[in-house]
């Protein structure tokens, strides 16, 4: 018997998941647990800064007219996902980091950068900027969408639930009371998310790397 898969990601990330599991042969289900929005924000003054830092392609989907200030700025992006957002939107590409944002920070402090800006979430992944002066700046934000008796009237008998951040497992974790937690099998794209989601669920496991690609190949590895 081959489970489905259950994507809880917000949109667009859900259905270029749904996409990329569809070529794999993989039926999916949707149900995203947020949504992300825009947020008001004050563009610090471009002219104080030497490269930008782009963690989520949400940043530039996101960030509006006053991202573009910022386009004379070398990128550092984190995922192909990412950098192809970005490149779409005219931003030039320095590199393309797939370990997590503390290697490409931790590059950008080889690379002799003072000052960074940073468009982010509201929700930002802790790391160490080490020498480089980071300067945040929240352009987005997601939203809890979704309810524990909407998940559970899509939730099959079985399936294989895809967690791509630690806010994301522990909102499952909400919606999905105990005993019924042993009809998923989780498949978390690293170790700090399966963790996030807590005991109970018929199994666990990450993926190698910090990648959707990655993600889905474990899941269908679940599937089966």
């Amino acid at each position: 018997m081959t489970f489905p898969l259950l994507i809880l990601r917000a949109e667009p990330g859900a259905s270029a998941t749904a996409s990329r599991a569809a070529k794999l042969g993989l039926s999916a289900i949707r149900y995203p647990l947020f949504d992300v929005r825009p947020c008001v924000w004050e563009p610090p003054d471009p002219a104080n800064f030497d490269a930008m830092l782009l963690t989520s392609a949400n940043a530039v989907r996101y960030g509006g007219r006053d991202l573009g200030l910022y386009k004379h700025l070398p990128v550092y992006a984190v995922g192909e996902a990412t950098a192809l957002a970005a490149r779409q939107e005219g931003f030039q590409i320095a590199r393309v980091g797939h370990s997590g944002v503390q290697a490409i920070s931790d590059f950008m402090g080889q690379r002799a950068h003072a000052r960074v800006f940073h468009p982010a979430g509201r929700d930002r992944k802790d790391f160490n900027p080490g020498s480089v002066m980071m300067v945040p700046r929240c352009v987005y934000e997601a939203v809890e969408a979704g309810t524990a008796e909407g998940l559970a009237a899509v939730l099959p008998i079985e399936a294989v639930a895809l967690l791509h951040s630690p806010r994301g497992a522990v909102r499952l974790a909400r919606l999905v009371p105990m005993i019924e937690r042993r009809r998923l099998h989780l498949a978390a794209i690293s170790p700090a998310v399966l963790d996030a989601a807590g005991v109970g669920w018929a199994s666990g496991d990450w993926s190698t790397q910090p990648r959707d690609e990655a993600l889905l190949a474990l899941a269908a590895s679940l599937c089966k």
